[in-house]
């Protein structure tokens, strides 16, 4: 998505953060963030919003500095050169080992960060409770009260940035209120907090800026005047988006249920192909046979012709992306076909077995598969049961139901025709009657 200019913004604050496109993977494929670009200013507090595993979470540990990224960069531009000390992070998954009071931690926080303003403790320990637990072991304490500890400790040396990663809706209510005031006026001091999914209450009386992520990918970036102009609240802004993620899911995982026929037909296929051939090729040598060559690429394109019908449901369906599928099928047949020919010929006592599941595979692609991906409506108008149905029973179903059709034509018009002929008799003898 781009980003939103924020004039109005950019004339009182000043950007302190630029995310430029930036993406994050875990593992091969999993891509925690996709693309991620836009500029956190001061004077601001970002709501970041969307659903368990969209990237939350990932998305604040990049800014923070805390994991590396994959691609892209982020530019900072804070009074203080260090990052450790203009940004703070509180991570749900900061923990304390067994053993430490609460008060020997913040001794340590307040000597590490050089924090000198007495007053300002005092406050915090006011605003978090911290007073209450200041002689206890923090290992033995709850988890909200260990995120409101957390929170204590990024707020001792009083950075620009504070990603919050959790706060949560169970906090008493008398602790709310004084975080809530707390943060308030700290933005208004110049300095910018982000939320990770806030509870409700601090979602609609701190955030004057919303980012809704979904799958990684930045979808919504809108100020709090924005969000108010068309849902009143940002907490029905919240709620109308998380509604239309779930259903855009359910609709995808529909999606998906149309081609998991497919998909396990094929993968049957190519269990069956490297059934046969397993005693045939062998594959600690380096230099294969012609045709156990093509037997091995056989499976290697009915194996990716798998992985791509499987995929399908993930794409923006058009003309080009289903031709794209129709010449990939033909490209399949064509190496099917190719390894058919010289496994026929072939005095293996295995090639009869493997030139028949060959011929299986090829006629499956040619009256099945492609039939399907050639007819688009096919594609979302048929249900599972007729997936699994060959083309000649679909062929034969949809004979029935046009003949069903036109007998419930044959019948309406016989209807219709009686209903007429009644009426004219109706009004003959109405008139023989007078």
């Amino acid at each position: 998505m781009k980003e939103k200019a924020r004039k109005t913004v950019e004339s009182e604050a000043k950007s302190i953060v630029h995310v430029k496109n930036i993406s994050k993977t875990f593992g091969k494929n999993n891509w925690a963030i996709k693309n991620a670009s836009f500029t956190i200013y001061s004077n601001e507090c970002i709501s970041l919003l969307g659903s368990n595993g969209s990237g939350k979470t990932t998305l604040m540990s990049l800014i923070a500095n805390s994991i590396e990224l994959t691609l892209g960069e982020i530019n900072y531009s804070f009074e203080e050169k260090e990052l450790s000390q203009a940004i703070g992070f509180q991570n749900r998954d900061q923990d304390w080992p067994m053993g430490f009071l609460v008060k020997d931690i913040t001794a340590i926080w307040i000597a590490t960060y050089e924090v000198i303003d007495q007053d300002w403790v005092n406050y915090l320990k006011d605003v978090f409770g911290i007073n209450q637990i200041w002689h206890n072991y923090l290992s033995k304490q709850s988890m909200v009260t260990k995120q409101l500890f957390a929170l204590f400790l990024v707020f001792l040396y009083k950075p620009e940035l504070i990603l919050v990663d959790q706060l949560s809706s169970d906090i008493d209510w008398k602790y709310s209120e004084k975080i809530s005031k707390l943060m308030s006026e700290y933005v208004k001091k110049g300095n910018t907090l982000i939320l990770n999914s806030p509870s409700p209450y601090f979602l609609d009386h701190l955030s004057t800026r919303v980012i809704y992520i979904s799958g990684g990918e930045i979808i919504d970036d809108l100020s709090k005047t924005e969000i108010k102009r068309e849902y009143k609240t940002v907490m029905n802004y919240s709620k109308t988006l998380l509604k239309e993620e779930i259903i855009k899911e359910r609709t995808s995982n529909n999606r998906k249920k149309v081609f998991a026929p497919f998909v396990n037909k094929l993968n049957t296929y190519i269990l069956q192909l490297q059934d046969a051939i397993k005693s045939y090729v062998d594959y600690s040598n380096f230099a294969l046979s012609k045709l156990e060559e093509e037997l091995v690429n056989s499976v290697f394109a009915v194996a990716s012709l798998k992985e791509i019908v499987g995929n399908f449901y993930k794409q923006k369906t058009d003309k080009n992306a289903i031709k794209g599928v129709v010449k990939i099928i033909k490209d399949t047949k064509k190496v099917l076909l190719k390894a058919r020919k010289h496994a026929k010929i072939s005095d293996s006592l295995l090639s009869s077995r493997v030139v028949k599941i060959l011929k299986a595979i090829t006629k499956y692609l040619e009256n099945d598969l492609t039939a399907i991906f050639v007819s688009e409506k096919a594609l979302y108008q048929q249900n599972d049961e007729q997936n699994n149905l060959s083309l000649k029973e679909r062929q034969h179903l949809k004979r029935l139901k046009r003949k069903y059709i036109q007998e419930e034509i044959r019948h309406l018009k016989t209807a219709a025709r009686r209903q007429k002929l009644k009426q004219t008799l109706r009004i003959k003898r109405l008139k023989s009657e007078q």
